[in-house]
């Protein structure tokens, strides 16, 4: 009996815990940056297209913002790009538009931003 108790207290906690991931997953947060710069890579189902992998099927353009937290200089890339129709609905369609406003901002190098972003970038598998 004690086991089963302890099993449904396991079970609990780690739903929980997926719950609790996957809420910070998609729900949005703000960051007070410097934007650097801004790049535009042609990228399809694969990753970037390039020489070592043509495109196999339809492309997109996929905006980066580069940025620089100004109080610990930690560099961040943005990854800007319309979710559409797609999850999460956030009904996200001027991906361009926020790119031209980043690129602005870049040319002042005083001129903060605060940059609504979701979801994790995983460094070592945005490789």
């Amino acid at each position: 009996m004690k086991w089963l108790k302890r099993s449904i207290w396991l079970v609990v906690f780690v739903a929980l815990g997926i719950g609790a991931l996957s809420l910070y997953y998609v729900l949005p947060r703000h960051d007070v940056v410097m934007i650097t710069g801004v790049e535009v890579k042609r990228m399809d189902a694969d990753g970037v297209v390039n020489a070592e992998n043509p495109a196999d099927g339809p492309t997109r353009d996929v905006y980066f913002i580069n940025t620089e937290d100004p109080d610990t200089k930690k560099v961040v890339v943005y990854r800007n790009e319309d979710t559409a129709w797609s999850f999460p609905w956030y009904f996200k369609f001027d991906s361009a538009d926020i790119q031209a406003k980043a690129q602005g901002y870049s040319r002042d190098a005083q001129q903060l931003a605060l940059i609504r972003y979701y979801g994790w970038r995983i460094t070592i598998l945005s490789m």
